[in-house]
């Protein structure tokens, strides 16, 4: 009967752990294959996901993202559409230091689409979230 207890209460506490989420809007020009449920990124760990798309009368695309809510975003936050896998599949991945004013849920804020270029035209952000991308495939292969 103890043990029971202790696993209900145990069951309780990470449900509610799990209902603890942060609505962020993110507004990119291309989402480029990503899907609702696709993965929120940060440092490799899944601390979200895509709760929905919009496309809007200006073509641009409205992503609404639920993240962990102990998960520090701020306005130095970088959103960026990264390759997570090897197949391809796409996730938005958290780029920044933590610095700056928090965001308050339900703001909305513009994204960052990686694509391939000439290694000279990137900045240290967009190379750095490439970097990240790769290191975190290899570890998976």
């Amino acid at each position: 009967m103890r043990l029971l207890l202790i696993a209900l209460i145990f069951a309780i506490t990470c449900c509610s752990e799990r209902q603890k989420k942060n609505i962020f809007v993110v507004k990119y020009e291309h989402v480029d294959y990503l899907t609702s449920s696709s993965p929120v990124l940060y440092n490799g760990a899944t601390v979200g996901k895509i709760k929905s798309l919009k496309v809007l009368e200006s073509t641009d695309i409205l992503v609404e993202l639920e993240i962990d809510a102990d998960v520090r975003v701020t306005e130095e936050t970088t959103f960026a559409i990264v390759r997570f896998n090897s197949f391809g599949m796409r996730a938005i991945e958290l780029v920044g230091t933590g610095d700056g004013r928090l965001l308050n849920p339900e703001d909305t804020v513009k994204g960052l689409l990686v694509k391939r270029a000439p290694i000279q035209q990137l900045d240290s952000v967009q190379v750095q979230i490439i970097l990240d991308s790769v290191l975190r495939i290899q570890r998976q292969d």
